[in-house]
């Protein structure tokens, strides 16, 4: 580390109006999961130039659906005891003040005084709660709610902070997520805003804290998922765990050092980030066959050999040209041409199945991905041959659905993970990555030896705050699958504060803020030089001879 910084993360009865108007819900316009589109390629011949669209938001249908079955919430369900009864802890939704007139009070048995909040139908709707709290410090959050025509998920801000989002689950009754947040002495604001809109709420409440959940996240495998990893990996490896749970490195995903977002940077804190992010998109077989001319690994190269910095890739993997609907037909729907092949609105599912092609019914498709996988397999090979360890990131973002391979469920998808993991690591012997696995859901995660780091993309996050409730959402969801690894933010626009971190406790090993002065801009220069002068955080400078 550099010597000039001292080192050391809600019914028997929901009125029938509310569900015949209900669908399956939508994000709100402002909190797209996913990252933003990449730029189009560079290409030579008659496509050069042209725009790619924006990037889908995860929606689901919207026709009506005809008069449903309405769940069954009138089984009676006990508010838990807590365990202190000398102050107010339960907070019913009913009483939380209410800001949008698409945020319905409804009577109902089958729930914690008798109603709930609904439907949170557009990004204005919120409950607000004011709660009062004997001290400052930490606090666990109970949140009872319940999806409406499926999961859904919700934000929650606490004193006007983004926490993050929290999965709202499906079901007959309500169910309670968990979450851990600060709080000031006295009165202090909780807020449920949705993110995939349709959900009811019915309470929240609050504890003192059952639990020391950093120490239980900090309980990470030691190990990495390779047992042959080579020295590169070890190295970094090592700086990784050995500063995770009191400092953060901070990231850049750009093209390459001299596009406008890692200059500004530099400008606004007189440093580079520890990470610069690049990806494999271009190199894709079905992209270079349209003339695609890829310089990711150069650049990448160019970073670390003149910057010495750490190198992170994902890939937005063309599907292979055969099942692209781009066949140079003509004119087609918006998110079809060739260049957002990554995208499942782009693959012909007349012919494409993932399920088919992983349970072996398509051999050519299986045969297509592996030389896809070759091809990448190659340009990882280079940076191995260079000594440069790849925190690498493929098959991002799968549980959203919008790329193809998560469009066909988690199954499909694990197995190519597991596939594309086996590969890499035992026939081209590429013993220079570290695995980041991406997705969210236990449904989706391919196995603890496959995975050494989980991360989100988080996006939204326009307050600084320090996304806590995503990250303690994962600690939990490892601790169920009987295993814990270190946590990142992959993918996010306005930078967490670091002050907002260390309070809640949400130490990310690192995070990545997204491509473009778009995303850049959105921290402005006097937060960045906070993140990038604070003894907690991570930087360009701090990062030691990985070769």
């Amino acid at each position: 580390m550099n010597g000039r910084k001292c080192r050391n993360k809600s019914l028997s009865l929901l009125l029938a109006a509310l569900l015949l108007l209900s669908s399956c819900g939508a994000r709100t316009e402002n909190t797209a999961q996913s990252e933003p589109e990449p730029a189009p390629p560079a290409v030579t011949g008659p496509d050069a130039g042209s725009e790619q669209g924006a990037e889908p938001e995860p929606e689901q249908a919207e026709e009506e659906p005809g008069e449903p079955e309405a769940p069954d919430l009138a089984a009676e369900e006990e508010t838990e005891k807590m365990e202190n009864e000398d102050w107010k802890k339960l907070y019913e939704a009913e009483d939380a003040k209410l800001t949008s007139n698409d945020v319905l009070t409804s009577g109902a048995s089958g729930t914690s005084g008798k109603k709930y909040v609904g439907k949170f139908e557009s990004s204005s709707s919120k409950a607000e709660f004011t709660v009062t709290v004997p001290e400052e410090g930490l606090y666990d959050l109970f949140i009872a709610s319940i999806g409406i025509w499926g999961e859904k998920v919700a934000k929650l801000s606490v004193n006007g902070k983004e926490q993050g989002e929290f999965t709202v689950k499906s079901g007959s009754t309500p169910s309670e997520v968990e979450m851990q947040v600060y709080l000031n002495a006295g009165e202090n604001t909780v807020a449920v805003l949705p993110s995939w809109t349709w959900f009811a709420l019915d309470y929240i409440r609050l504890d003192k804290p059952s639990e020391d959940r950093l120490a239980a996240a900090l309980e990470f495998d030691r190990e990495l998922s390779n047992p042959n990893a080579g020295e590169s990996a070890k190295k970094l490896w090592a700086f990784l765990t050995e500063n995770y749970g009191n400092h953060v490195l901070v990231g850049q995903v750009s093209d390459r050092l001299s596009d406008p977002e890692m200059p500004a940077i530099k400008k606004a804190t007189g440093t580079y980030p520890a990470i610069m992010g690049f990806d494999f998109m271009d190199y894709s077989p079905s992209r270079r066959a349209h003339g695609t001319k890829p310089d990711a690994v150069d650049n990448a190269l160019e970073w670390v050999n003149g910057q010495k910095g750490i190198v992170t890739f994902h890939w937005h993997w063309n599907v292979p040209e055969p099942y692209l609907i781009d066949q140079g037909q003509g004119k087609l729907e918006s998110g079809q041409d060739w260049w957002s092949g990554f995208y499942q609105t782009a693959v012909d599912a007349s012919k494409f199945d993932l399920r088919k092609i992983m349970n072996g019914e398509d051999p050519e498709g299986y045969d297509l991905l592996m030389r896809d996988i070759d091809a990448i397999a190659e340009q990882l090979k280079r940076l191995k041959d260079a000594g440069i360890p790849v925190l690498w990131r493929p098959l991002h973002e799968a549980s959203g659905g919008w790329f193809w391979w998560g469009a066909y469920g988690p199954e499909a998808c694990k197995k190519l993970y597991i596939t594309l993991y086996d590969r890499l690591t035992n026939e081209y012997g590429l013993d220079n990555l570290i695995w980041v696995w991406n997705s969210e859901g236990a449904d989706w995660f391919p196995g603890e030896e496959y995975v050494d780091i989980v991360s989100s993309d988080i996006y939204g996050n326009a307050d600084h705050g320090s996304m806590q409730a995503k990250y303690y959402e994962l600690a939990e969801e490892m601790k169920s699958l009987g295993t814990m690894k270190l946590i990142a933010l992959s993918e996010t626009d306005g930078m967490p504060d670091i002050d907002n971190i260390a309070r809640e406790q949400a130490w990310w090993s690192y995070i990545v803020i997204w491509r473009g002065m778009d995303m850049v801009s959105k921290t402005s220069d006097e937060q960045l030089k906070k993140m990038y002068s604070d003894e907690r955080v991570l930087t360009l400078e701090d990062v030691p001879g990985l070769d």
